[in-house]
């Protein structure tokens, strides 16, 4: 097995694992993989976005060190860019945080209302 499908194996155990409401949402509302909607509620609960260096969450339980690896992370905003697409994310010095039009997209796909 190559090593990118090993880490995203892993990946979808530890995420699917997580007790983040938001994310099992996002899963089932947008189609994600378990860790692609991870990626995603961090994306969304932090303007500032994730950085794959110094991916941080406030619980120590969610703390994924295997996140910082290039390939996974690639992987995981191809299958988020494929759902609502390429341009609801933007990186930046190695951060990746939701646009504006990402935010709205995701908000129209779960049926939210805005306020």
């Amino acid at each position: 097995m190559p090593v990118i499908q090993m880490q995203e194996a892993i990946a979808e155990r530890a995420c699917a694992a997580i007790d983040n409401l938001r994310a099992l949402e996002l899963q089932a509302g947008l189609k994600l993989s378990p860790a692609a909607a991870w990626v995603v509620a961090m994306m969304e609960a932090d303007r500032a976005g994730v950085s794959t260096e110094e991916i941080h969450h406030e619980s120590h339980t969610e703390r994924h060190p295997f996140f910082r690896k290039t390939d996974l992370m690639k992987s995981l905003v191809a299958q988020i860019h494929e759902r609502i697409s390429g341009d609801a994310t933007l990186t930046e010095d190695g951060v990746i945080r939701l646009t504006p039009l990402g935010r709205l997209r995701i908000r129209l796909a779960m049926g939210e209302r805005f306020q």
